[in-house]
């Protein structure tokens, strides 16, 4: 994905790459050469398709675009399983992870990913977002609804009075609602002693770096 040129480029530099995948990842098997580790999550009865929820998300944009409940029904019923099975079920990843002297986690910002962030906090390292959409009251830019749309809006910044206002009712829903299903309480419980926090965003929030392949705020 995003990730592989930015590996390859930080490899050049001399740093040494680790990147967690889940065991059935087919592109573990790629991520191979020098000064590349790939360490696996065990899945164990958790139907992970990361690959299949990316295509039922292009899909509805395709059929359904600005469908917002269709997308929120998708991630609160996937999420909470594979947060628990990565950072409950993994303990053996987690110990060989925290015997590594990392300067920097790369996470994937994206909504069904947000449980990632925990992994960082756990180590107490920076943390660098690498997204394709940005969540501008996370990142604390400026952004004005009446003419940057979000990014799972099909607009542009020509949008009409009712546009305008679709656009700033979904932005109020998702600043006080959003995507991310709850973490789930014995995960909230356990990785509670590595800081404060309520949900995987308020560890976005901490970002270091953010890198976006592209985005409405920054278009508009």
């Amino acid at each position: 994905g995003n990730f592989a040129p930015i590996a390859d480029g930080l490899i050049k530099q001399g740093h040494e790459i680790y990147w967690v995948f889940h065991e059935m990842s087919p592109t573990a098997k790629n991520f191979q050469g020098e000064g590349k580790h790939a360490l696996l999550y065990k899945k164990g009865d958790v139907n992970i398709e990361h690959e299949g929820f990316y295509e039922y998300l292009t899909q509805m944009a395709i059929e359904n675009p600005g469908d917002v409940k269709a997308i929120f029904d998708k991630v609160t019923t996937l999420v909470p399983q594979i947060a628990k099975l990565l950072l409950l079920d993994n303990e053996e990843l987690m110990h060989t992870l925290e015997q590594i002297s990392f300067d920097a986690a790369f996470v994937d910002g994206l909504l069904i990913t947000k449980y990632l962030f925990l992994v960082p906090l756990r180590l107490g390292i920076p943390i660098i977002t690498l997204s394709d959409g940005l969540e501008p009251w996370h990142a604390r830019v400026p952004w004005i609804p009446s003419f940057c749309p979000l990014h799972i809006q099909p607009l542009s910044d020509k949008m009409t009075f009712v546009e305008r206002l679709q656009n700033f009712l979904l932005y109020i829903f998702l600043h006080y609602k959003g995507f991310q299903a709850p973490l789930p309480k014995e995960v909230i419980d356990k990785y509670s002693k590595y800081g404060t926090f309520s949900s995987g965003n308020d560890i976005l929030r901490t970002t270091d770096l953010w890198i976006l392949t592209s985005d409405p705020v920054i278009d508009h």
